[in-house]
């Protein structure tokens, strides 16, 4: 079915699902669930392409049962007055992990100045019932502005109508509202830009923090909430040795075809066999380390389709947003550079040959060209001013 370990899974929609998000986990416990009850049962035949069972003249796919047990977790979470979110407040001390780190990190952004906003999808009763529970009564102090019924993804392009709630019946006031906010307002659908209008900011000072990051959020900042990295980084620390054998086993692949040269024979192939199962039982080892589905991150030397998209989408990454209020508001994160294949064989390359770089002509500070300049690609442009007073300084340094 899968000839090679590459899978374009952008390319084919209809049959690829990603399920990727901590909402996505419903889907895949009971689609892991039903699968394994249909394959397992006497009286259903598993079919020879292995897409799906069949029974007598019945065939059951394994894409009905994906496209089933998808819309019914979406018609349970979806529906406003359903049972399940019923039951969860119900039972919310079971179900909600309250941490007294929330009101601490919310009155600390707003102590340096930064707005704060709730986002959910969820109905106003349903977000009233879980924030009183974590904050108390007066939650809505916390935030400058809160948005229920948000419907993302499509909040972050045209969005809905946005409309004023009523704290006291909980339902949307009559007609469309316009203008600014006053602090502690909550709002029905809206979109991003009603957002930025009422905090007046642009993307760039835009701070999104979740479990799941849309990829159409592309002009603000991102901070991915996963919370299974401390459980990540704990099993890295104590397993870490197995990825440097692994590394270790790649760089002695690596040296036997380093000695080849162009004129080489076939006979003179190196025999690598050895370390190809090396490295696949390495890799097998960590996996199960981690638990039965493997790492979260990581399969054995390669990142996983989801660490690509943490490292694409995200601008940062933790296992909680209250790991914030561990640094100061002007902190700068700034992730380690990481070397492209063709940079991380400098050092055996230069040995081999190092080309001559010519020198290149001084340039005076007054020449035509100007004054270059490597800062933040989000940084304001340096002004006229900015510049003359850096070309000041330059010479009184010379």
């Amino acid at each position: 079915m899968y000839p090679g370990k590459f899978l374009a899974m952008n390319a084919d929609p209809e049959r690829v699902v990603i399920m990727n998000s901590l909402f996505n986990m419903a889907d895949t416990y009971a689609l892991a669930t039903l699968i394994d009850y249909f394959d397992n049962k006497s009286e259903y035949k598993r079919k020879d392409d292995r897409t799906g069972v069949q029974l007598d003249n019945i065939t059951i796919s394994y894409k009905s049962i994906a496209q089933d047990t998808h819309s019914a977790v979406s018609y349970v979470h979806q529906d406003n007055e359903s049972t399940l979110k019923n039951y969860v407040l119900k039972n919310i001390q079971k179900y909600i992990i309250k941490d007294p780190r929330i009101t601490i990190l919310l009155r600390q952004l707003q102590k340096h100045g930064a707005k704060t906003f709730l986002l959910t999808n969820s109905s106003y009763y349903y977000t009233n019932g879980v924030m009183k529970y974590l904050i108390g009564d007066s939650w809505t102090s916390y935030f400058d502005v809160t948005f229920v019924d948000a419907k993302k993804p499509l909040w972050f392009a045209q969005g809905t109508a946005l409309r004023q709630v009523d704290p006291a019946t909980g339902t949307p006031k009559l007609g469309i509202h316009h203008g600014p906010a006053t602090k502690g307002q909550v709002f029905a659908g809206g979109n991003s830009d009603v957002l930025r209008n009422m905090f007046m900011a642009q993307g760039k000072n835009v701070m999104y923090i979740g479990d799941h990051l849309f990829g159409d959020v592309l002009k603000s900042k991102k901070t991915k909430v996963v919370p299974e990295l401390g459980q990540e980084i704990s099993i890295w620390a104590d397993r870490h040795a197995h990825f440097e054998k692994l590394v270790s086993l790649s760089k002695e692949m690596e040296e036997l075809y380093s000695q080849l040269g162009v004129e080489s024979e076939i006979s003179c192939k190196p025999d690598i066999q050895s370390n190809l199962k090396q490295i696949r039982e390495i890799t097998q080892e960590m996996d199960q380390s981690y638990s039965k589905m493997g790492s979260l991150f990581r399969s054995g030397s390669r990142t996983t389709f989801f660490a690509t998209q943490v490292e694409r989408f995200a601008d940062l990454y933790s296992s909680s947003c209250y790991n914030l209020i561990y640094y100061p508001q002007f902190y700068f994160f700034r992730a380690a550079m990481t070397l492209m294949p063709h940079e991380s064989t400098v050092d055996h390359v230069s040995r081999k040959m190092q080309p001559k770089v010519p020198s290149l002509p001084s340039q005076s500070p007054n020449s035509s060209n100007g004054w270059t300049y490597c800062h933040e690609e989000d940084d304001a442009p340096i002004s006229e001013e900015g510049v003359i007073q850096l070309a000041d300084n330059s010479k009184k340094s010379e």
